[in-house]
């Protein structure tokens, strides 16, 4: 296993707290299998300083992409990032290029503008409200009622998307989780 057999993903009062062995090679990936083309995502979540929380959408049968990644909102205390991974960084010829680094100017300049991160001040320990809403090729993520962020890219649009990812690369609370899609 990616943390060696050590617990990573506990319920603390109901609340799934979700922390990284120092051992892992991979940060946590908490996954819900539900399958929809559009989606509103809700949940609670609180995130320490250092901390994110990656709300990641993944399609196991697309080839194309590396682990099924189709598309994510990565949330930190700083900002927000909204990411095209079908068409970006996780599509399979881009990652190996990039991993053997042999990405050319114009792929690296293709894979920038498969995401935007957005300045989002965020208090530190304690509960948000997230929304993240896809429609058709746009994702848009709401903290507290507030827009943080929209962004539009090929990708988002992927015409099935077969499992919700919770991706933890330190700690992160969540908390009433629920998924509305059609």
């Amino acid at each position: 296993s990616r943390a060696q057999g050590v617990k990573q993903v506990d319920l603390v009062d109901g609340a799934m707290h979700i922390t990284m062995a120092a051992v892992a090679d991979h940060g946590v990936s908490v996954h819900h299998d539900v399958a929809f083309r559009d989606a509103e995502i809700r949940m609670r979540f609180k995130l320490g300083a250092k901390d994110d929380l990656g709300i990641n959408i993944a399609d196991m049968n697309e080839k194309s992409v590396h682990a099924g990644h189709i598309c994510m909102a990565r949330i930190r205390p700083q900002d927000i990032e909204i990411a095209d991974l079908k068409t970006g960084r996780m599509k399979l010829e881009h990652r190996e290029a990039r991993l053997k680094k042999t990405l050319s100017p114009e792929t690296q300049k293709l894979i920038s503008s498969r995401s935007e991160k957005f300045d989002h001040t965020l208090s530190t320990d304690e509960w948000h409200q997230l929304v993240v809403r896809i429609v058709g090729d746009t994702m848009t993520v709401q903290i507290d009622g507030h827009e943080a962020g929209t962004f539009q890219s090929p990708g988002i649009g992927h015409p099935t998307k077969s499992r919700l990812r919770l991706a933890v690369n330190r700690v992160a609370w969540v908390d009433d989780v629920k998924i509305t899609g059609r």
